[in-house]
């Protein structure tokens, strides 16, 4: 490995442009303000759920029971064209 002729400018520049991606970068991200709960005025706003975990689960539930009705049947029918015999072309020309 070569040995710079200025180890001092070397390394100085070598931290110049490091400090300078580093800062660019960090002016780049976009700028996130955590609010605590003491800056916030007045009760904190009820959550609504969009649905009942009841009724996500059993959504949940059939659509599984569905999927699986549907792959028993597409292993059904692809045993039963395995099963069929493959029509055989005539051999010789045209």
């Amino acid at each position: 490995m070569r040995v710079p002729n200025d180890p001092g400018l070397f390394f100085t520049v070598f931290l110049s442009i490091c400090l300078a991606v580093i800062l660019t970068s960090w002016l780049l991200l976009p700028v996130y303000h955590k609010e605590s709960e003491e800056t916030t005025e007045g009760e904190p706003a009820s959550v609504k759920l969009l649905a009942a975990p009841d009724e996500l689960i059993r959504k949940a539930e059939s659509v599984i029971i569905r999927a699986e009705a549907a792959l028993k049947q597409l292993t059904a029918d692809q045993k039963d064209t395995q099963k069929k015999p493959a029509l055989s072309k005539p051999k010789g020309g045209s």
